[in-house]
């Protein structure tokens, strides 16, 4: 059974009932994450939609200041009964063990999430999903997901991210140069592709994403065929043109011959303007560069 979760960007969920539940961030405890709601909004969230899965992410880097707060948060996320919890910091599993906590947990650690020795690792340590790198391939998440008892996540539509810091980048750079910095969120254009990334920078950091929109659809009907049934859509357009989105991946995932495939594939690409398939089906390969 497939499940579409979604990143949302405000509570005005007009497509709640076409989806199977959504991802939001705790505020000041996570990153790159469209909506970021108290302890106290994410109650009534939870209250509001007992019948939808409910992901809160909380995946900041912990420092040992954050440990009793974080002691009584993921108390109070267990008692809510919410799907899961997306982390970063190895301090919420460690917690969630000590505590002994009814609480379904994510490794969310981004670039990292590759293989699936380290998903039956963490698989053992008590941690039901993962959310896959996107660097890595259509084919090697499906063998991820033969080869450990994990249930694995695909962010398929959105902006991917190429970088977090917790460092202040955009304020450092205009302190640097002394030059005025008029907004917190600036276009950046690298030199050898010419390809565009967005940079903001908030209070825990600074988040460096691909401009390009992932046009996953194409690996969603890949993914679902060996079994992966867990699959990511972020908010980052307009409503209007969201729902299109959402309709779009629904008829892909209720496409059981996938007759529909290449259809839906060329209906997408045009409604966003983006064929941008990531690294789907081009391996990552490094190459260092020579010198001169």
């Amino acid at each position: 059974m497939s499940h579409l979760l979604v990143m949302p960007k405000n509570l005005d969920l007009k497509y709640i009932d076409k989806i199977d539940g959504l991802v939001v961030g705790l505020k000041d405890y996570s990153v790159h994450t469209n909506l970021e709601l108290s302890l106290e909004e994410i109650t009534s969230l939870r209250k509001k939609y007992l019948d939808k899965e409910l992901f809160v992410v909380m995946n900041k880097n912990m420092t040992n200041e954050d440990i009793p707060s974080l002691e009584r948060i993921l108390t109070q996320l267990s008692s809510l009964d919410v799907t899961g919890v997306f982390f970063y910091d190895l301090s919420i599993l460690s917690i969630k063990k000590r505590l002994g906590l009814s609480l379904d947990l994510v490794w969310n650690q981004t670039h990292m999430v590759t293989n699936y020795n380290t998903c039956n690792y963490y698989y053992n340590e008590g941690v039901k999903y993962a959310t896959l790198s996107l660097e890595i391939t259509v084919e090697e998440m499906c063998d991820i997901h033969k080869n450990s008892k994990i249930m694995p996540m695909v962010y398929v539509f959105g902006r991917n991210i190429v970088a977090h810091s917790k460092r202040h980048l955009l304020s450092n750079y205009f302190k640097h140069f002394h030059l005025p910095q008029e907004k917190n969120e600036y276009v950046i254009t690298e030199t050898v592709t010419d390809r565009k990334y967005f940079v903001k920078e908030e209070k825990l950091g600074t988040t460096i994403v691909n401009n390009e929109l992932l046009n996953g659809i194409r690996a969603l009907y890949d993914l679902k065929s060996c079994g992966i049934e867990y699959f990511i859509l972020d908010e980052v357009v307009d409503d209007d043109l969201f729902v299109k989105v959402i309709d779009c991946y629904l008829q892909a995932l209720d496409d059981k011959s996938g007759e529909n495939k290449e259809k839906n594939v060329q209906f997408l690409e045009k409604l966003i303007n983006s064929n941008y398939e990531g690294f789907f089906y081009k391996k990552t390969i490094y190459k260092v560069k020579k010198n001169g």
